[in-house]
């Protein structure tokens, strides 16, 4: 999908990230990521926020639903942002400084 294989990624809440809220102009009490990949803008949220999402983001952030990306990689077996660097053709991400650990470690044992 994407021509350059570096992207820029958030995982957040709205509360916790003003870039979040800056990128898309949403604000969700639940972590949602936020993807910059050739210039376009994505955010993934939960069926939950998807309706909210699509009325209050901003006009250029395409919305989708999680499984939107996990429905490419049925059986992978990866974790979820492994399976969105595979679905948006990334191989290195860059992350905001308090970007969690935990999501930090699975991509960085994917060699992402």
């Amino acid at each position: 999908m994407a021509n350059n294989t570096t992207g820029r990624l958030i995982a957040s809440t709205s509360a916790e990230s003003a870039d979040l809220v800056y990128g898309t102009g949403f604000f969700a009490p639940d972590e949602f990521f936020y993807v910059e990949v050739d210039h376009k803008k994505y955010a993934l949220v939960s069926v939950l926020e998807l309706a909210r999402a699509k009325e209050e983001m901003k006009p250029d952030v395409n919305v989708m639903e999680w499984t939107d990306v996990r429905s490419r990689f049925p059986k992978s077996g990866n974790p979820f942002l492994v399976d969105v660097s595979h679905y948006f053709g990334i191989e290195k991400w860059i992350v905001p400084q308090r970007f969690p650990l935990m999501y930090a470690e699975q991509l960085r044992g994917h060699g992402i």
